[in-house]
């Protein structure tokens, strides 16, 4: 009985952990340089590598980049400095 009560407390607590780490945030960025696919693709590729980042759509039309990312990895700051070391 004592080891199914650990073995709940366990689950439960692994869950409650996941869930607390998935607070993600989304940003627009103006882009201004990116008039290109591939410009589109550069951006893309590269902020994908980021850690914690989990969406990137750059729009050409616009000229921005729409992000989102993991807020408990990342956060505006580094995403922006990622672009700019990019070239945009």
């Amino acid at each position: 009985m004592n080891k199914i009560k650990f073995l709940l407390a366990l689950c439960l607590g692994f869950s409650l952990q996941t869930f607390a780490q998935q607070t993600t945030a989304r940003a627009e960025i103006k882009t201004p340089e990116a008039s290109c696919d591939m410009c589109k693709n550069r951006i893309e590729t590269y902020l994908g590598r980021l850690d914690g980042v989990l969406k990137v759509k750059v729009d050409t039309k616009k000229r921005t980049t729409t992000v989102d990312w993991l807020t408990a990895r990342t956060n505006i700051e580094e995403v922006k400095t990622a672009i700019a070391n990019c070239g945009f």
